[in-house]
């Protein structure tokens, strides 16, 4: 007989049973951005883009988004899209439309979108250095673990689990740097917009 805990992330695995996984797909990261070198783009419209944000239910791109393995929030990049609203933007698309009619879940432009990636990208890129540094040399996590031995002490439980909540986040940042990168690609290729 097997037993389910859930799809839980190694975090609350952690916090409610007191042992993590390894690999465990339901595993997510918290992402705060920060934008300094946006934020004249973003202080532009603030009333307006506080009321998209209440109108379309979007997230703000202020609050804490989550990143995960597997997939991504539909609402991360359309918060960004308000947030990087530029006065001009707007006169372009008509107030009205950009008030009634637009869904963020699309790309407004070429040009929005490619500032919007290349922020997030930024962003992924530093929470992993900050990662990486705490890790000593190209040691791998797989590598540290087994240097712990058998786990037969509360002290190397303890280990173990942030080991592996250590790996989760970085490998989840991983993936979501890679898809990054391959929208900006995809982006700078295409066409349209």
């Amino acid at each position: 007989m097997l037993v389910s805990y859930g799809k839980l992330s190694n975090y609350h695995l952690l916090q409610k049973y007191g042992f993590t996984m390894v690999d465990n797909q339901y595993n997510s990261v918290p992402f705060y951005a920060t934008f300094p070198e946006e934020n004249m783009l973003i202080s532009q419209e603030k009333e307006l883009k506080f009321n998209l944000y209440k109108k379309t239910g979007i997230q703000n791109y202020l609050m804490a988004f989550r990143l995960f393995d597997n997939k991504i929030d539909p609402n991360f990049l359309a918060s960004f899209r308000i947030a990087f609203l530029s006065t001009d933007m707007i006169n372009k698309m008509t107030f009205d439309h950009v008030y009634n009619h637009e869904t963020f879940k699309n790309p407004l432009s070429k040009t929005q979108e490619e500032i919007i990636l290349k922020a997030i990208l930024r962003n992924i890129n530093s929470f992993l250095n900050e990662l990486q540094r705490g890790r000593s040399g190209e040691q791998t996590y797989a590598e540290m673990r087994d240097a712990i031995g058998m786990i037969d002490s509360t002290y190397k439980m303890h280990m173990f689990n942030v080991y592996n909540l250590q790996h989760d986040e970085e490998r989840v940042l991983a993936k979501n740097k890679a898809f990054i990168e391959e929208k900006i690609k995809d982006l700078l290729n295409s066409k349209a917009i």
